[in-house]
């Protein structure tokens, strides 16, 4: 990022603990933590954090109930995201998830959301619509910045 490169991904893989959940969120949640927490504290100590997007979000969230493997299936229903620097507000909370996890209890947040988001944050448009090769039009995202969460 200090070379001027616009967009890094970093992958943390292995969190699809279908089986074996807790001895595996023993290992992976400390290394995340650690990661995250040196990643946000190393720009904010360089100056970069008001210029770089931190984005964590899976694919899913996890179910509430623990399967027969000891495990936690795909929930699309309510999961987590964390973003920090780049125009977002930092302590910020949106929203939170009834007592077991299952469903938004208040202010839900659509994946879409998040994407529009996203494309604000990186100075795109979000209601811009592009064309497919053949030439029609459309929507690039179909949600709406959260700009309660923009500082």
């Amino acid at each position: 990022m200090e070379a001027g490169v616009r967009c890094v991904s970093v992958s943390l893989s292995d969190f699809d603990t279908h089986s074996d959940n807790f001895p595996r969120m023993r290992h992976l949640g400390p290394i995340l933590d650690h990661a995250l927490w040196a990643l946000v504290t190393d720009l904010e100590e360089r100056g970069m954090l008001d210029d770089v997007t931190v984005i964590v979000w899976g694919e899913f969230g996890r179910t509430p109930k623990i399967n027969k493997n000891a495990g936690r299936d795909h929930w699309p229903n309510c999961y987590t995201a964390v973003m920090a620097g780049g125009g977002i507000k930092g302590g910020y909370v949106c929203g939170s998830s009834d007592r077991l996890g299952a469903y938004p209890a208040n202010s839900p947040v659509r994946p879409a959301d998040l994407q529009a988001t996203m494309l604000t944050l990186f100075g795109i448009d979000p209601a811009e619509e592009a064309r497919d090769s053949l030439g029609r039009p459309f929507a690039i995202c179909g949600g709406k910045p959260l700009e309660r969460l923009f500082s």
